[in-house]
């Protein structure tokens, strides 16, 4: 037992003796326990070190089916018209309309603002896929759902406000695709990005033999057949299809026939796909807006 003033009480414990100037206590430390837990021992039994004190009892979900979930999954992959957005996702997105060309400038801000807006999606239809999984206890990694984001995001379509001898206004062309023909070529592609759902980015591809493949097969080739369609079998269905050699590891066409260039090349493993795209962006835009500061405060200044 230990006896302290009130006014210089430094340990916890049980009031055994109360004075007039003074108490006594044992010493004791508390435990926390929460509502059903089990208390292992009774009152006033001595416990020793390594037994066992409480036993907590937690409600974890269990891994099942995910039947609730799959037609707000289906909604979301199938890429399905909503009557109305949500408040926090049109708040979010007048915010970054507001802010990007206020802090890098006109000119800057709508192109930066264009990729981001791409990224952003991306990453928002992942969220929205793993919410679904995850209230049905479900716990899916990221990666497998970004292959899939990817291909339904992966589509533009070429506006009409810019004339180009390369692609027709109104064509479907993929992203990718798209910036290459813009950097090798002087003129500017104006196109604007599509989210098609996942059987409408399977069945627009450069490969027939590939969209005959997953649905709608005789409707595909005649329709192939009418516009005489060409396919240079460089994807993986279609060589699986005809029982050639998949464009994967040794198959691959580079290491097949393999540059001098390609042999300082090396990989680099990220963990969060979409979001990397939307730091590696914004940093190599940093230089060039930094140095167009002038440009920018007279955008400002109008």
């Amino acid at each position: 037992n230990v006896c302290l003033f009130k006014s210089h009480i430094k340990k916890s414990g049980q009031i055994f003796i109360v004075n007039m100037n003074s108490f006594v206590i044992r010493a004791a430390k508390p435990y926390l326990a929460t509502t059903g837990a089990t208390v292992n021992g009774h009152y006033g039994e001595i416990l020793y070190k390594g037994d066992r004190l409480v036993t907590f009892i937690y409600e974890k979900s269990r891994s099942s089916d995910i039947t609730q979930g799959l037609p707000k999954v289906e909604q979301i992959f199938e890429a399905r018209s909503i009557d109305s957005l949500s408040p926090n996702l049109e708040r979010r997105i007048e915010d970054w309309n507001e802010r990007i060309p206020r802090i890098l400038g006109v000119p800057w801000g709508f192109l930066i603002g264009a990729e981001l807006t791409i990224a952003q999606s991306r990453i928002s239809l992942v969220n929205k896929i793993q919410k679904v999984y995850r209230s049905q206890g479900v716990q899916i990694h990221n990666r497998h759902i970004e292959i899939t984001i990817r291909q339904v995001t992966s589509k533009v379509r070429v506006s009409e406000d810019g004339m180009s001898n390369v692609f027709s206004p109104g064509e479907l062309i993929g992203l990718l695709r798209a910036e290459r023909a813009g950097r090798a070529l002087d003129e500017s592609i104006y196109y604007r990005a599509i989210l098609l759902g996942i059987t409408r980015a399977s069945l627009n591809t450069q490969s027939f033999i590939s969209e005959a493949s997953f649905q709608e097969t005789a409707r595909v080739l005649a329709k192939a057949a009418l516009r005489g369609r060409i396919d240079w079998l460089k994807g993986l269905k279609e060589n699986v299809v005809l029982g050639g050699i998949i464009p994967v590891g040794t198959g691959f066409q580079k290491f097949v026939h393999r540059s001098p260039q390609d042999k300082n090349l090396y990989f680099e493993i990220k963990k969060n796909l979409f979001a990397s795209e939307m730091r590696d962006f914004l940093f190599l835009h940093t230089e060039l807006v930094s140095s167009d500061s002038d440009v920018t405060n007279n955008f400002y200044e109008t």
